[in-house]
């Protein structure tokens, strides 16, 4: 029999989506009681969400029972990064990381949102619909419990808030910093073979070379995901399908185009890409998971695998002593501040066409084609590799652009592309956690 301490263990998860569901799983595999609070009048997604699981994730839902829900998914081993109009691509296998799976999963960001639903319930949550919560209940600096607003209290022993980007609550338990919307994503479902478009149909897309990059998956038979990364100055100008014609496809396959030309009379609601940074107050028994940490640029599709990775850390901090709960959420913060820099470094480099972004891509090409580096080039893309991984990896690319040809004709100064790598350091360092002084060697 379980010891009766344990039985008695309550969790009160804020947010039934994908984060939300799969920490309630966690916590229930853990021994709690998990009341699982919605503020959505029904089940389900109702936005466009992350649809790629990197092999991390699966590893984490693996450890959670869960793998196996999602074979209803079609299988990724990796990406590919296009740039069309300079003819070249790089091929980035997860199989590259050694010990490491060789493939992840893509799953419909609706059926996957149910699965993980359904799963919760059958571990033994219970689930509230229409629950808008309100406060926090926190006694002697630790939380003891939630407040809705109907003030009905909910009480738990440790609260997960998972309510995503838009969470505004409590006040008590974060400090919220929001940077203008720097572009719209908009989710195409396009009718369209692979193969026929000379894509690999195992492999994601990273098509680069208009205003934004875009991400081109497998859905299923004849059915693939496209998404497109709009300025937001862009996006409020001119018309979509305009705007689709003139700068997104002339770098896309025909079918792909024609495809999508028309999946954009009916394209889903588009998702605005702005950075949140959430400051959380030492408060003992708060928890922190997916987008409820912090939010980024979702170029490294790496969303999903930092929810799952979240809710095994989470159930693992829960049942040890209290002072895992700052340690768990200084480190899940510190890894989406580390998720924040790296996808805006990248979304940099990837979208603009000014002298340094192009000087640096020049530089992302050469490290993710050097068979030396090409194991942490994988770790990097999807937010497999750790702080200081990330930090040397970029230093790397800004070094390696400074040795390639510039294509412009007007080569950026010497001085300026030091500035670069001074700009990574600089917005790196606050991040490092390893004592180990810093090689020059190691990166050159």
């Amino acid at each position: 029999m379980r010891d009766r301490a344990i039985l008695d263990r309550r969790a009160v998860v804020v947010g039934a989506g994908v984060a939300g569901t799969t920490a309630a799983v966690a916590l229930c595999r853990a021994g709690y009681q998990v009341e699982l609070v919605e503020s959505s009048p029904r089940s389900g997604a109702r936005r466009f969400r992350g649809e790629l699981v990197h092999p991390p994730g699966l590893a984490a839902l693996q450890h959670l029972g869960l793998r196996a829900q999602l074979d209803f998914g079609q299988e990724c081993g990796g990406f590919v990064v296009r740039e069309p109009a300079r003819n070249r691509e790089a091929v980035l296998h997860y199989s590259a990381v050694p010990g490491g799976s060789t493939s992840g999963r893509i799953c419909r960001f609706d059926l996957l949102a149910g699965t993980l639903l359904h799963a919760a319930i059958a571990a033994g949550a219970t689930l509230r619909h229409d629950a808008h919560v309100v406060d926090l209940v926190v006694r002697e600096r630790r939380a003891s419990g939630v407040v809705l607003a109907d003030g009905t209290a909910l009480a738990g022993d440790i609260v997960v808030l998972a309510a995503g980007r838009r969470a505004t609550f409590p006040s008590i338990a974060d400090t919220i910093r929001v940077r203008p919307i720097r572009s719209w994503t908009v989710p195409l479902e396009v009718n369209v073979d692979f193969d026929s478009a000379g894509l690999t149909s195992r492999m994601a897309s990273v098509v680069v070379g208009g205003p934004g990059p875009m991400l081109l998956y497998p859905l299923g038979p004849g059915v693939a995901r496209l998404t497109l990364d709009i300025p937001a100055q862009l996006y409020h100008l001119a018309n979509l399908a305009n705007v689709f014609d003139e700068f997104y496809a002339p770098y896309l396959p025909p079918p792909i185009s024609a495809a999508a030309a028309i999946s954009l009379r009916h394209h889903l609601a588009p998702i605005a890409n702005l950075e949140v940074a959430r400051i959380p107050a030492r408060i003992d028994g708060v928890f922190r998971v997916g987008d409820h940490t912090g939010v980024s640029h979702p170029v490294t599709a790496s969303g999903l695998t930092r929810a799952a990775a979240g809710a095994v850390a989470i159930a693992t901090a829960a049942q040890g002593p209290r002072r895992e709960t700052h340690r768990t959420n200084t480190r899940l913060v510190q890894q989406q501040r580390l998720a924040t820099m790296l996808a805006g470094e990248l979304h940099m480099i990837l979208s603009q066409s000014t002298a340094d972004a192009l000087m640096m891509r020049d530089g992302l090409y050469r490290y993710w084609q050097s068979r030396r580096r090409r194991r942490s080039s994988v770790r990097a893309l999807t937010g497999q590799a750790s702080q200081r991984q990330v930090i040397l990896s970029y230093v790397a690319v800004a070094l390696l652009g400074c040795r390639a040809p510039h294509v412009t004709g007007a080569p950026t100064s010497s001085l300026a592309r030091c500035m670069i790598a001074g700009r990574l350091l600089r917005r790196a360092a606050p991040l490092v956690t390893s004592r180990t002084p810093w090689r020059p060697g190691a990166v050159a």
